[in-house]
This record gives C-alpha cells, structure tokens and sequence, in this order.
C-alpha cells in the first residue's frame, strides 16, 4: 500500500497494476485491514479513465462501510479523501463530496496522514467556489489554511495549486489588479506559471487553464478566453481522473463557443458546432449518472445552442429550465449564469422589462456568493438598462447598485459642460428608431452635431468583414450618403488608423496631424491633410464591431477628452439601438418567413385555449381532417379523439414534463374515417410566463403507421417460418440419424445368410424404413414448398428414361398385389426435354403409390401424350389411371388439402400423411402446369396433369445422367480400393454401419468422434477422403473443414458432408464452409460409392495437375511443395526419369521461372503416365519392351482401342477407364488431348453417354469408319 502513492504521481499504469492485484488477492484470500483502502483505489480508477461511474460508486461506499467494521482510523482520511474528490461527485450531490472532504482533512491531522490531509485541503477550496453555496471569503480563509498546510509540509506543487484558486477566487472578489486577472499583491500569475513549465507541472498548468478561462468567460472576454480552451485540450489528459475539473472544462469550453459563435466565420462555425456535440454528449454521461450535479450544465449549454442556431422559443424555454434545475440543487453560480444569459438573449429582442428582471436576479445571486468583480462589470456593462427602469429598484438591488456607485470626476465635468437634458434627448432619439437606415441616419447627425467634427464615416463589422455604413460631410449643411460597402481605396480612408482601433480596441486622438509622426505616411492623411482626427471603437459584449471616424480639415485640437467621453456614450447608446434594429429587422423577416411557413406547412399547427377551444389552425387542417380552417375553429379538440382517455393520457405528460413528444393517438376525419397522427405538444404562455393553453404540431403517420405494423406482422411472420424451419430441420436430423442406422444395418444383414423367415422379417423392416423415410421426405418437401424455398432443377433429359425407371422402382410393388402396370407413352414426343425431371419423377411416384395402394384387382395405365409444340417448348399431357376404390363427388374437393384424405375411413386402412397430393399440386403448379382429377366410386380414378418443358436437340451436359442408368448397383474403382478414409461421426451406431460398409470394399477406415479429434488425426496420418458429419458436440462438422482448410497441406483433401438435415441451403452451407461434396442421411450405397469414385484420386494421377494448378494461380509455394514432395517419392522408388524431370522442375519454381516450370512439367506429365502404363502392363503381365513414340499415331491400333471402349461404354462398364488410359498413351501428345480429358471427367460421374458423344468426335476426326458402331445408343 505505501508504494501506491508515490506510483500515482510517477507511474498512473504502475499504480493501477498495484491497486488491480490487491484487490485480486483480497477477492481471493478474503478481506485484511488495507482491503477498504484497495477498494476505493478501484473505485478511482473506475470513475477516472475506465468512466464506469455506478460501480466505482459502490465499490467507494464498500470501502467506506468495510474500514468503518474493521476500525482502522488511520485509513479514514485516504478513503474519505478519495472517495469524496474522486468517485462521490459522479452520483451524490456536490455539497456530499465536500463535507466528506472536510471530514477527511481533520481526520488526517488528528491520526497523522498529513499528506493525504494536504490533498483534501488543498482540493477543497476549489469545490467549494464552483459551487457557489460558500461565500468567496469563506473560500480565501481556507485556500490560506491549505497554503500554510502545504508550506509546512514543503508541498510546492500544491501550494502553487492552492495560489492559483486563491487568485482566481479573489478575481471573482474584485481584489485582482485587473478583470480577469491573477496578479494579487506580489503574486504575479505570468511568473508563477512560467515557474510551473519549468517544472514540467503539467497537471498544474492544465488547473490554471481551467480556472482562467472560466475567468475569462465571467469578464466577456471570449475570443481571447476560447483560445486558451482550445489550448488546453491537448493539456486536458492530465486532470487527475474523476475529479470536477473535467465538467467545469467542457463547461465553460461550451459557452465561450456559444458566446464567440456569431464573429466567426462559417468554417469555424462549422468546427466548434461539432466540438459543441461532443461537449454534449460528455454531460448527457454525466446527466444520466447523476442528473442533481450535471442537468443544469447541459441545460445551459442546450439553450445557447438553441439561441445561435436561431432557435429562439426552445432558448427561452432552456434558460428557464436550467435556473429552475440549478436551483433545486444547490448550484448559484449556474443559477446566476443562466439568469445573466437569459438577461442577454432578452435584451437582443430589445424585451428590457423582462430582461431586467433576469438581470436583477443574476446580479442579487452574485452579490451573495461575493463575486464583487463580476457584479462591477455587470453594472458597468449594464447601467443604461438598470437606469431605464421605470418602476423602483427592490431594496437589495438599490443597496448593491450604490455600494457599487463609481462616477468618476470626469463624467461629473462631462454633465457641467454638456446639458444633462440634452443628452438624454439625443440618446432617447437613437433609441426610439427601430428602421436600420433611418437609425443610421440620426445617429450620424447627433454625432457630427456634438462632436465638432467635418467629416465622418462609420464602419461595422459584417461577416468579419468592415463594411462603410454611412458617409456624413459638413458643409452648409449635412450631407449623409447610406450605403453598405466593402470594395474601398486606400486613399478613400485613413486604413492604418482604422486597423490600429480595430487591433488594439483603443480610441485614438490627433489634434494636430501634420506635427505628428504618427500615421504620417498614411496615403488618406498625405492626400487629405486633416488637421484633428477622433476614431472610436465601437464594442459590443465587449467585442468591437465597428469603428467610429470623424476629423477636422481646419481646426486643430477640437475633439477634447470631454468631447470624447460625450461621443463613447451615445456610441454605447448607439450600439444598442443598433443591434435591437437588426433584431428588429430580422424578427420582420423572421415573423414573414413564419407565417410563409404558416400557411404552406404540411404538418397541422393548432393552438387551443386552456378549456380545448380550437383557437388557432393552420390550413393544412383540411388536407389532414377534411375540415376547412374556418369549420375546425371553436370546436372542442376533444370530438377529433377517437379514444378521448388519449387527450387526457397527452396532457397528464404535459402537466409533468411540459412538453410532449411525438404522441400517437387516432383521430376522428370530417368523412367518418379514422387516422393515425402523432403530435408534438406544449404550453403557450405570455411575457410573464403565465399559461395562456396548448399549441403544437399534428403529423398525419397513418401509412407509417399501416407499414409498421405489416413490418411487425411480416417480422413476426419471418420468426415463426424460421421456427418453423428450424424445428423441421432438427426434426428431420433426430429421424434421419436413426434411420440411416436402421436402413444401412438392414442392407448389411441382407447380405448374410438367412432363414426365409427371417428374410421375410428383414425385408419388411426394410420396406417400412423405406415408407417412414417417405413421410419425412413429403413433409420436409411440404415445408420447403409452403416457405417458398423449394426450387426447381432445368437441366436436360430423356421423358422416356424418367418413365421407364419410375415405373421399373414401383414395379415390384404392383406384382405382389397382381396388378398389372401398362405405359402409353405418345410417339410424337420429343426425346430431349429440359426441366426438372426429379420433380416430374417425384409426381409420377406419388400418383403411381396412390394407385397401387387403393388399387385391389386390375390395371394401371400411364399415359403420356403431346398437347403442343413448337421450336423452343413443348407441353405434355400425363395421366395415371386406376381400377382401384374411387372417391365419391363429395369427397373429392379435399383431396389436394394439405394432412387430408378423402376420409378417415382410409388413413386407418391404408396409412398416409394426406401431403402427397398437396406437393403434386404445389409442384405442377410451379412448373407452370395444371392437374384435375376424375373418379367415380368403386370404379377407379384418373389423376391428370400438364406440364411444359423447353425443347433440346441433344443430351449436351454431364449433368443429365439417364435416370434408368442411376438405379444400377455402383461398384468402387479399383484403384482407390484401399484407400484411407477418416470418418467423422458422433453416434456411435452410424460408425459402425458406416464402417462395416466401407471394409466390405476393402477401404481402410478411421474413427473420430468429433471435428477436435478429427484435426488431430489428419495430422497424425495421410487420408484419401475425410466423411464429416455436421451436427457434432465439441467441435461441428462446418468448424473443423474451416479449420482444416485453412492449412495448406489440406487443400485438396476431399471432404464430403453426411448430414441428416435434408432442408434447403444446408448443402449450400457445407459448400460454403470449404467442404467438397455433400451426401444426406439416410446413407443411399450407390450415392456414396459414386461420391468416392469421384473424389478418390491416385496419388500420381493428381500431383502434376496439382502442380499445373498451382502455377497458373501463381502459388508457387504449394507447386514447390508438390514438386518437392514428388522428386522424393520417385527418389525412394528409383524412378530415376522422374527424378530427374521433379528435379529440374523443383529448381525452376525456386527460381520463379514460369514458362520453364510449365514445360518441365510436360516433359514430367508424359514420364508420370509413361510410368503407370508400364505398371499396369507388368500387371496384364503384358510386357512391352518397345518405347512408343508418342509422337506417331498407329491409326489401326487407335481403331481397335476405340472400338473396344465404345462397346465398353455402351455396357456401363468401369473397365472402360483401364480402356481410355490405353487410348491416352496412343493419343496422347496429338490434338485430343483434350478429348481424352472429358472422357475421363465424363467416366469420373459415370455418365457414359457424354462419354460416348464425346468419342464420336474422336472417330469423326480420325475419319474412322463407325459403320456396326454407336447402334442403339
């Protein structure tokens, strides 16, 4: 604990670190005596640079309750200290944290803590002056105690920091050498803080800048005060974190911006507006934390807002507010600001009686506090306005205004020479124009009549620009021109005198021109020659706005000091007018432009008395109500309500917050009809604030109102379908999980010897898995059709092929029940078709079911016949026909409802979810077809339907399988015959069917429980192929391949996807996740074989495309890779040629030599596959010991070849492979290298027709006879 003092000052991090561990050590061992202490430091650092004010609050009044039990007096002061100047101030009122301070001082004196006694002496003078509740001498008394405390303990830096809250108190006393300023007796605050720069004391450097710009703002001098606030904000993160300094920062910050705003310029305008949000939103922190401490700030700092952004009635309102809210919390000095502001805005409208008001009461509230200095300037800069008041002052303010009497004997010599009566005539002519020109114009006749002046011009500041207002020449009589100009000559006036006035705020006299050297080599003055000149600034809020020019030509030494003093007080007079005028002027724009607005508003502007009398409307009225703005006058607001309780709910909010924002409500129209409409609603009132009714703003948000809520009802909607989905998709996964075990088990005990019984058995647990797994394929379709995802499939078929293996999958099911199945299918059909034959199988299935199952003895005809054609499309009748038990007439509207059979009658009997007919329906509909049905009771029934499919003139894609094709038993190549897959899978059940299946083809199998394990094992050995489960604890099926893809060495290791969950997008998202292939479960052994065919590769069949991929990608670290790995395989097996050949091509990829990589690869591609060819000849035990040139086409030998793997084809036999590589080595550097390349891809899908489409190109070229071949294909 005793290195966290000196850790604070020195090292803030360090002292954090220290005050983090022992509060762990106190969480974890339990409490000691120096845990209160550890607690409040960590209540520091919370309110300090963490800003998390609640928990810093706690964790304060925790080590206050905590050293209270264990009684450790010595701690008091460090804890109260602390906690009051650091942590209380953000949630307690201020007055709270100062009598806590005290209450820590002389606990340190007593107990012997002198230096954290020093700290809160020397801390609480400060809180008290921002306060305003202690007097400014009570202030003094105790900065002089804490400069004494801190003197005895040689505490400089902190006496330096007590002298700079004295200074400042005593400037706000008036006891200063001047406003502003910290110079007292031999205190020179320059030389102070010069000391403190040298010192490097950037703490107390950033404490005097807060304290004299607040100085600076309370004297009105703003530009210089808003300098030193810009300054400082580099110095602003060295206020010790948590204490007041920061809010007073931004606070004073903020009103000298305010204050400053309107003699900047837009770009500077633009840039302290933003700094203004910012400072806002700092306090809006604070307000919610503790509203009693900061409400009135932000208040203050909204009204100014407010005023600059010319948002006059929302001012007035928050200059109320923020004297209300400082009042009830204790806060004088901003209750005594927002009068003096609040006086100011008034004044600008030239409202003096209300104005005065606000005054008085700034005044009165500053007296009490003891600010002396600031209630001086205050008389000084007001004293026309307090002098006009008609009625007698209240006796405080008659007591503070003579105490405060300062007529210097200069004025009192002004009012003998000059007739006080005439003086008040002139200044009460200035005051009594309201128009700019005329006000102008007798401004600068009383000027020239009292000043002995010639000629005269006179400038005011427009957009910090001077501009020439008004020329006044004096000759026989005075000649006035008005005009407003910026564009002058040099030599049109003295400019050097003018921007000396203008720069150093100072008036000038030069009675006798031409004998001074001052300005002598001014071109206006060599030019003109005038022989006395006066020139005047011309201030405002003590800014100068304008400048004040008279001369001479003739007589020397005429404009006096008397003189002088006459001109500055009718200028101060003139200032007034001058700027009430242009208020004036701008309210007459304004109040033009308002009621511009009046009548052209969308929004409804109302104004009621205080009973609900419509007194006011705008005449938008009509567009929103229907009623004209002379029907809605008079009427009570009350009949426009639809629910009158709504008026009443609107005005209780009123009454409470003054204000109501944006209240909904339904209003009754003229016609009947009901509307929504939001309002914007407050008190209207008279200058003396009295509630005169309600007015505000009605906004017609009926078609907001009706897209709300379709939104909601759409969102809620949205919800429920994901739900839905959700659920389905979980449902589906916990079916199919069992399913797959339940079916693949069944296939592998097929394979067993078994008793007929048992066969019989097995057969039917077969057949039924089979049916549960079409329920849950008709309802997973029904959902996928009912959310709108179903999508449909246009690639190219056979109609014949779909037929014949939809009738060849139901077939056996007909025999057994002695039905016999008859296929009528129209000759004029085209053979090509595009579509999606999936679908149309699927409809045939579910008719087909239909039929055999209602269907006892007889026939079933399918029938499929042309409605029409043309070149593109075609459409297609198809009807299936029973002799089975009919539907009766009354029954048949319900057949294609969803979960409905024609009655209940049947689902007891025959079994069904009632959803097949449904999906048909759904399905011809989206294929953009019709579908009806006839059937008469105990007859039979006829299903018809129509579809349309674009025309193709040939099978061009190796997508487009023939479907008869797809139902043969799919063997395993034999060159990936024991190949090694990695099998990830969580039930354990599924792992062994899955594995029993895959040793059955002599694969080697290797278990992971989950995608965790299923990284590890990769690592651990080589596989050909990883099975992934998704849904998975630990780590899921999508994670790891993310995982495992990441990793270079994994690129190309196929992936497949097993997963139960069969709904719309998850094969896309296991595609998405880096995974190769997808296979849904139930496991179906033909898809899984024909995935394995497809994705198993030899090793050295794959490495020089691997490599090729890799070059034209431009990754030559994984061609450097393969290559390397390549060279050292053909090193351990003595293929010296290839070695050879990996070699140079090793070295050209270091090197990044492209066109030399690509050409040793072909030169190593040839070698590879020369290689294998005589692998697999020593296999056939057909040696060959002649090389082939492969340069040389043996035609007669290619003819056999070809030959024999166009019958090969055409059988669907996986020889046909062994067949092609032996073409290849014929054919392979000749133009069909590309050919030879699609057969095999072709081969690789088991799409032996593209295959064979393909080879007839072959044949073509070669120009080889075809005659005997490609029959029946």
């Amino acid at each position: 604990m005793s290195l966290t003092q000196s850790a604070y000052f020195g090292d803030p991090l360090f002292f954090a670190l220290v005050i983090l561990k022992m509060v762990n050590i106190s969480l974890k061992y339990g409490n000691s005596k120096e845990s209160s202490y550890a607690f409040a430091a960590y209540a520091l650092l919370l309110c300090g640079k963490l800003e998390n004010y609640a928990v810093g609050y706690e964790f304060g009044k925790l080590a206050i309750l905590m050293n209270k039990k264990f009684k450790i007096k010595e701690l008091d002061c460090k804890i109260f200290f602390i906690t009051s100047a650091f942590v209380n101030i953000w949630c307690d009122p201020l007055n709270k944290s100062i009598l806590l301070m005290k209450k820590a001082y002389e606990v340190g004196k007593q107990y012997g803590d002198f230096n954290f006694s020093n700290y809160s002496i020397s801390f609480l003078p400060y809180y008290m002056m921002i306060s305003g509740l202690y007097e400014l001498q009570e202030v003094v008394n105790v900065c002089d105690e804490a400069n004494d405390f801190s003197l005895r303990l040689k505490n400089y830096i902190y006496y330096e920091r007590n002298m700079i809250t004295k200074t400042s108190t005593l400037s706000l006393m008036g006891l200063t050498d001047d406003k502003a300023s910290l110079n007292y007796d031999d205190y020179i605050e320059f030389d102070h803080l010069k000391k403190l720069k040298d010192m490097g004391a950037n703490t107390q450097i950033n404490y005097y800048n807060i304290n004299k710009i607040s100085l600076l703002y309370f004297y009105g001098e703003y530009i210089e005060g808003l300098k030193l606030a810009e300054e400082t904000e580099s110095l602003i993160v060295y206020s010790p974190g948590g204490t007041y300094l920061n809010p007073q920062y931004y606070l004073y910050y903020s009103l000298l911006i305010t204050s400053s705003y309107e003699s900047l310029n837009k770009d500077k305008q633009m840039l302290l507006m933003n700094k203004l949000k910012v400072h806002r939103s700092i306090f809006q922190k604070w307000v919610e934390i503790c509203p009693q401490n900061f409400n009135c700030n932000i208040l203050l700092i909204d009204a100014e807002i407010a005023r600059i952004s010319k948002n006059f009635l929302k001012a007035m309102d928050l200059y109320d507010e923020a004297i209300r809210d400082s009042e009830e919390n204790g806060f004088k000095v901003i209750e005594a600001l927002a009068n003096e502001l609040a006086a100011k805005f008034h004044l600008s409208f030239n409202r003096k009686k209300i104005a005065i008001s606000y005054l008085e009461d700034a005044i009165v509230l500053y007296e009490k506090w003891g600010a002396k200095g600031k209630v001086r300037y205050l008389i000084k800069s007001y004293r026309y306005l307090l002098e006009e008041k008609k009625s007698p002052y209240d006796s405080g303010l008659k007591t503070i205004i003579k105490r405060y009497e300062d007529i210097s004997t200069t004025n009192k010599n002004i009012m003998d020479i000059l007739d006080a009566a005439s003086l008040i005539k002139a200044s009460q002519a200035i005051s009594s124009e309201m128009i700019f020109d005329k006000l102008i114009e007798k401004l600068m006749n009383i000027l020239i009549e009292n000043a002995g002046a010639q000629y005269a011009f006179l400038m005011l500041e427009d957009k910090n620009e001077l501009c020439i207002h008004a020329n006044v020449t004096l000759n026989n009589n005075i000649e006035i021109i008005l005009k407003k100009s910026i564009n002058y000559k040099a030599e049109d006036l003295p400019e050097s005198i003018i921007n000396y006035v203008r720069r150093t705020e100072k008036e000038i006299i030069l009675n006798a021109v031409n004998e001074s050297a001052l300005f002598s080599e001014d071109l206006y003055i060599i030019n003109n020659q005038p022989q006395s000149i006066l020139c005047i600034p011309i201030r405002e809020q003590a800014k100068v706005i304008g400048v004040l020019y008279l001369e001479n030509k003739t007589i020397k030494n005429i404009f006096t000091a008397e003189r002088l003093q006459i001109l500055k007080i009718l200028v101060s007079q003139a200032v007034v007018s001058i700027r009430n005028s242009l208020n004036y002027e701008e309210i007459k724009s304004t109040k033009e432009e308002y009621s511009n607005l009046f009548e052209n508003i969308q929004d409804v502007f109302y104004r009621t008395d205080l009973e609900g009398k419509v007194i006011l409307a705008s005449p938008s009225c009509e567009n929103l109500l229907g009623y004209t703005r002379e029907e809605i006058i008079n009427k009570d607001i009350e009949v426009f309500y639809k629910y009158p309780e709504q008026r009443k709910n609107m005005l209780k909010i009123l009454e409470e917050k003054n204000y109501v924002e944006n209240f909904e409500q339904q209003i009754i129209c003229k016609d009947g009809t009901i509307k929504w409409a939001s309002t914007n609603t407050h008190y209207y009132r008279d200058k003396e604030g009295n509630i005169l009714g309600i007015e505000g703003m009605i906004r017609d948000v009926n078609e907001q109102k009706i897209m709300e809520e379709y939104k909601i009802a759409k969102e809620s909607a949205e919800a429920a379908t994901k739900t839905k989905s959700e659920f389905l998709a979980n449902m589906s996964h916990e079916i199919r999980t069992p399913m797959n075990v339940i079916i693949g088990f069944t296939n592998l005990v097929l394979k067993t010897d078994l008793s007929a019984k048992q066969l019989d058995y097995i057969n039917k647990i077969k057949s039924s898995s089979k049916n549960l797994l079409g329920i849950i394929n008709d309802i997973l379709d029904f959902s996928k059709i009912e959310a709108g995802k179903l999508e449909l499939e246009s690639i190219n078929f056979n109609l014949k092929d779909v037929i014949s293996s939809t009738v060849a999958m139901i077939q056996m099911k007909a025999i057994d029940k002695g039905l016999r199945l008859i296929c009528d299918i129209s000759e004029d059909i085209p053979c090509y078709l595009n579509g999606d034959h999936l679908r149309l199988q699927q409809i045939l299935m579910n008719l087909l079911n239909n039929s055999i199952k209602f269907t006892e003895t007889g026939s079933i005809l399918i029938k499929a016949s042309l409605l029409y054609s043309n070149e593109k499309n075609c459409k297609i009748s198809f009807s299936v026909k029973d002799t089975g038990i009919g539907i009766t007439k009354d029954l048949l509207p319900k057949l294609f409802t969803p979960f409905s059979q024609a009655d209940t009658s049947i689902t007891r009997k025959y079994g069904g979810t009632g959803l097949g007919l449904t999906i048909c329906k759904n399905l011809v509909n989206m294929m953009n077809g019709d579908i009806e049905v006839e059937s008469e009771y105990g007859v039979g029934s006829i299903f018809t339907f129509t579809l349309e499919f674009n025309l193709e003139t040939e099978i061009k894609s190796n997508d487009n399988l023939k479907v008869d094709k797809t139902l043969k038993r799919i063997e395993l190549k034999k060159h990936i015959k024991a190949a090694k897959v990695l099998l990830v899978e969580d039930v354990i059940l599924n792992q062994k069917f899955i594995t029993e299946l895959l040793h059955d083809t002599k694969l080697i199998v290797d278990i992971a429980n989950n995608g965790k394990e299923a990284l590890k094992a990769i690592t651990a050995s080589n596989y050909d192929i990883i099975l992934m489960d998704i849904q998975m604890p630990i780590m899921d099926g999508y994670e790891a391949t993310r995982i495992i893809r990441k990793d270079s060495k994994f690129a190309q290791l196929p992936i497949i996807a097993m997963t139960a969950n069969a709904m719309e997008g998850t094969k896309e998202d296991c595609l998405k996740a880096g995974m190769n292939d997808y296979i849904s479960k139930p496991i179906d052994i033909d898809q899984l074989f024909l995935i394995l065919n497809s994705w198993i590769k030899s090793e050295s069949k794959d490495s020089s495309k691997d490599i090729l991929h890799a070059l034209d990608i431009s990754d030559m670290d994984t061609a450097k890779f393969l290559a390397h790995t390549l060279k050292g395989v053909a090193s351990n097996i003595s293929a010296y040629k290839i070695n050879e050949f990996t070699s140079k091509l090793h070295s050209s990829i270091i090197n990044k030599n492209k066109p030399e990589a690509y050409r040793f690869l072909y030169e190593l591609d040839k070698q590879l596959k020369l290689t294998i060819n005589s692998i697999k000849s020593l296999e056939k035990i057909e040696i060959n010991k002649s090389t082939i040139d492969k340069t040389f086409i043996d035609k007669v030998k290619i003819e056999s070849i070809l030959k024999k793997l166009e019958k090969l084809l055409k059988e669907d036999s996986p020889d046909s492979e062994f067949c092609l590589e032996d073409l290849k080595n014929h054919l392979e550097a000749s133009m069909f290298y590309k050919e030879l390349e699609e057969i095999e891809k072709y081969l690789n899908r088991y799409d032996f027709d593209g295959a064979i489409q393909i080879l007839k190109k072959i044949f073509k070229s070669l120009k080889i006879s075809t005659e005997g071949v490609f029959d029946n294909v």
